[in-house]
């Protein structure tokens, strides 16, 4: 079984349970309940239209469900200490902001959780949070759930040390995530067929900005920490791994261990941002433009990634404008843009152990390292411990290059 299917692994839906808490049979109960700050389950059945949930007391309210609960409709939360925890909802046929599925309305909100639930199909937004800049929301997770089929995005986020994990995001036709704050985590999620429609549409996996005049601007996105990430298919035209557009504003971006893997047009664009690091990623055909493009004065590194099937219109397998000047070093390139000053560097195939899937016809592959690959033990000596896509640590006496350790032995 390979690597990246051992991650989807993760994302299975809870199996369905009886209630445990106080057990409704209508929205308008469910709304009442959560308003006292009790927790509360949706019985077995099939709800239509939308419910809103503010809790008054401090406490955390938790709604479940048992069975196979459903509602058609909107859920909005409108005050923190809420919880969604296994709930299944679509929103179809609306338009505006009655189209999301989920829609977060408390400004400067905390203590928010949606888990484990299937949400989707979505006329909008999976997941929209009210725009708040200056106070946007704390102690949000969102995690282990089924985000899919949203006509806009899986989630307009505007969050400070939020947490987006384990989830997976698919068949989205515009973003993955539209996101700004400071100290979010996005982690070992799968963001799967994100496919631009219209075709023109400019769909992205992770995008965020800074227009001064744009009222969709949130706070800029600072020391953000993506990591063991799987990027699958990002079709169109002017399709982007991620879309980081507002100049020095956003900063400390740290990229680590995720496999981005067939990007229609740029990989990754950093216009401007200061500080990315770019580590032990593998990128396959992550760009038919450009893997990374760096320009605007953009800084950072480029360390211990393996490029295969690297697109660049410059002389390595990324480009940087006149005003940018990332480092890089110990990176292995193949099938593609090759380095060209890289004196830590290798040009060299990395063996991946099935990266056309022959070996177990699985859409995903493995792009794991077969054992002779010239990308073990052939990264950054200075980093001590890592732990790599599948949850490995370093297993050699040194880094392997891109996102999949191999093991000792």
């Amino acid at each position: 079984m390979s690597a990246a299917v051992l991650l989807m692994l993760t994302l299975s839906p809870p199996a369905d349970a009886a209630c445990s808490t106080t057990r409704v049979t209508s929205l308008a109960r469910l709304a009442s309940e959560v308003s006292a700050g009790h927790s509360v389950c949706l019985a077995d059945g099939s709800y239509t239209g939308d419910v809103d949930l503010a809790n008054t007391s401090r406490r955390r309210a938790v709604v479940t469900q048992e069975g196979a609960a459903v509602v058609h409709g909107q859920v909005r939360l409108n005050s923190g200490h809420l919880e969604l925890d296994g709930l299944e909802l679509d929103n179809t046929g609306r338009t505006g902001s009655g189209a999301d599925c989920v829609r977060i309305q408390t400004v400067g909100g905390t203590d928010i959780t949606i888990t484990d639930s299937d949400i989707g199909s979505c006329a909008r937004d999976a997941i929209r949070m009210a725009y708040n800049r200056g106070r946007h929301d704390t102690g949000v997770t969102i995690a282990g759930n089924h985000l899919h089929d949203a006509g806009w995005n899986a989630c307009t986020c505007y969050m400070r040390g939020g947490l987006f994990m384990d989830n997976l995001v698919q068949d989205i036709h515009n973003d993955g995530l539209q996101l700004w704050g400071a100290s979010n985590v996005v982690r070992h999620n799968t963001f799967r067929n994100l496919v631009a429609h219209p075709a023109t549409n400019h769909n992205d996996v992770l995008q965020t900005w800074q227009v001064p005049d744009d009222p969709a601007t949130g706070d800029p996105l600072t020391n953000l920490v993506f990591d063991r990430n799987v990027v699958d298919t990002v079709a169109g035209p002017d399709s982007h791994g991620f879309m980081i557009g507002g100049g020095s504003a956003n900063k400390a971006l740290t990229i680590d261990s995720n496999l981005f893997r067939d990007i229609g047009s740029i990989g990754m664009l950093f216009d401007g941002a200061l500080s990315v690091e770019l580590r032990a990623n593998t990128f396959v055909r992550a760009g038919g433009v450009d893997t990374v493009q760096w320009k605007g004065g953009a800084t950072g590194t480029i360390d211990s990634n393996v490029l295969y099937q690297a697109a660049s219109y410059g002389p390595q397998p990324w480009y940087q404008d006149p005003s940018s000047h990332p480092s890089h070093a110990y990176n292995l390139a193949w099938g593609g843009k090759l380095l060209s000053d890289e004196a830590t560097g290798v040009n060299a195939d990395p063996r991946f152990y099935d990266p056309d899937g022959a070996l177990d016809t699985d859409r995903l592959d493995d792009y794991s390292l077969s054992a002779g690959s010239q990308a073990v033990d052939r990264g950054d000596p200075s980093v001590i411990s890592r732990i790599d896509i599948t949850g490995r640590s370093i297993s050699g006496f040194r880094l392997d290059i891109g996102a999949f350790e191999r093991p000792a032995g």
